[in-house]
């Protein structure tokens, strides 16, 4: 049927048909996958449509002089000014403003890389912050997070304890973002203090490969720390491209979902992005009798689990502790329908024209069906076409986590933890899930902690200013938002199964 209707349709550009919107097939083949991606990555605020602009705030206090005189730093200031020169925008931050840094490519080396330029005073660092995680730019951000102040004019002082920057922080990690820092150290005044290489990147992560890039090669000492609440490092190891981690027998055939590629339907294995697409020709009850037949004695090889082999590398996992992982099951047709249709929606602005009285309309005689149904007359979205989610039926007792296989792969290589899928024991082949048409099945954090063990270590020191007191602005900046993003009950990583 969704065939037929995708041959009824004129296509006339990119997001232009000239079919109705209730014309449009949610799981046409041929854009499903692209669909999928977009509705997986739709709380992502910066993944739709990402900035492509590339910028660097680089600290010009004369407290960043002494980085210069210390370890590796002048050096991977270096590597990182050559690598980025082409790629990015650059900033400086000095006398309380945010100023470009002008001038050729030459000019702006010799600016960042010859220490006597480093002598101004208020590097608002705050302020950087701010701008950085209020617009949707990847930004690096080289500073010692020093944040001065200044009362009634007298002169400026240290802010060794507000958290200035957990505002900030938090706006960049609720969006979807994640937040790296590489750190070194230096010294001042005989006193230990840290230089940070902050990366704030949106999903596409373009920045931070080029800043890992420019360090590579070198024997760079030099700690990390990432917060990515809703983003976590996963690998697969399935037999090919084409298949997945769903079961197989031992010729290597799927006898279980029998995934149906004869309508144009393919598997999609897109781990980098978070998500798995199942396509299969059976319903729910006959997915659930196979395996069951695969289970019984004597059969060559048999079923334990309806997916397995991917991989969670738990030991990057630094910002949090993750306590339990659970397996959340749900019913998304109708709110992947709407979101799908929305997004056509979007695509499809009207053209306007002006009316007797000079007003700008909608201009009935040049416009798709789709312009004229969803928006108003005065070029307007139609209230009912902004997409907000449809209530998401749970499917309770379906499939469950395999928490021996989990617990055990975490023990013996953290690395690599392994996430496995059964039926649940109480499998209930209900009506609800045999109406559903695509379910989702979510990796779900169940527990899970803020990692405070290393914060005073890395994101903290002994202020120069302020005597026998340390600076922990930047910890308590850091300890806050990793409260306010706690990722317990969010999804790390999705199963799209869709049912004929």
């Amino acid at each position: 049927m969704g065939m037929a209707v995708v041959a009824m349709l004129t296509v006339t550009g990119c997001g232009k048909t000239s079919g109705s919107i209730d014309d449009i097939d949610a799981f046409d083949p041929a854009q499903i996958a692209e669909n999928l991606e977009a509705y997986t990555m739709k709380d992502c605020k910066d993944a739709e449509d990402p900035s492509k602009n590339k910028n660097v705030y680089i600290d010009f206090s004369d407290g960043m002089f002494n980085v210069f005189q210390s370890g590796y730093n002048k050096q991977m200031i270096k590597n990182l000014t050559n690598r980025l020169t082409n790629e990015v925008k650059w900033f400086q931050l000095a006398n309380g403003k945010i100023e470009p840094l002008e001038g050729t490519s030459t000019q702006v080396f010799d600016k960042i890389y010859v220490d006597k330029n480093y002598n101004s005073i208020m590097a608002p660092i705050a302020k950087a912050v701010d701008v950085i995680t209020g617009s949707s730019e990847e930004t690096l951000l080289i500073t010692d997070f020093e944040e001065y102040t200044t009362v009634n004019d007298k002169k400026p002082e240290e802010v060794p304890h507000h958290a200035f920057a957990m505002n900030g922080f938090k706006q960049w990690l609720k969006k979807g973002n994640t937040i790296d820092f590489y750190i070194t150290d230096f010294t001042e005044e005989g006193k230990t203090k840290h230089l940070y290489f902050v990366v704030f990147s949106t999903p596409a992560g373009e920045l931070k490969d080029l800043v890992e890039k420019a360090f590579e090669g070198n024997n760079f000492t030099y700690k990390t720390y990432t917060i990515a609440p809703y983003k976590y490092a996963m690998s697969t190891k399935y037999p090919s491209e084409t298949k997945g981690g769903n079961f197989y027998d031992e010729k290597g055939v799927d006898n279980i979902f029998i995934m149906d590629e004869a309508k144009g339907f393919k598997y999609k294995n897109a781990c980098d992005k978070g998500y798995e697409f199942y396509p299969s020709a059976q319903p729910w009850e006959d997915i659930h009798a196979n395996a069951v037949a695969y289970m019984e004695e004597g059969t060559p090889k048999q079923f334990t689990h309806l997916m397995r082999n991917l991989f969670i590398n738990m030991q990057d996992v630094t910002a949090y502790k993750i306590d339990k992982l659970d397996v959340r099951v749900s019913d998304v047709t109708e709110d992947f329908e709407f979101f799908v249709k929305t997004r056509e929606v979007a695509k499809n602005k009207p053209k306007m024209t002006t009316d007797g009285s000079g007003n700008k309309v909608v201009d009935e005689e040049n416009n798709n069906p789709i312009a004229l149904e969803c928006y108003n007359a005065d070029g307007s979205l139609k209230k009912e076409w902004k997409y907000e989610p449809k209530a998401i039926k749970e499917l309770r007792e379906v499939l469950a986590l395999d928490t021996k296989l989990y617990e055990n792969s975490m023990k013996e290589n953290a690395a690599e933890t392994e996430i496995g899928i059964v039926f649940h024991p109480n499998y209930n082949d209900n009506e609800a899930l045999r109406n559903a048409r695509l379910v989702r099945v979510d990796v779900v954090i169940a527990e899970c902690t803020p990692n405070y063990d290393n914060l005073d270590e890395l994101f903290s020191w002994e202020s120069i200013n302020v005597k026998g007191e340390k600076n922990d602005a930047l910890a308590q900046s850091i300890k806050n938002a990793l409260q306010e993003v706690n990722p317990k009950g969010k999804a790390i990583y999705s199963y799209y199964i869709y049912t004929m």
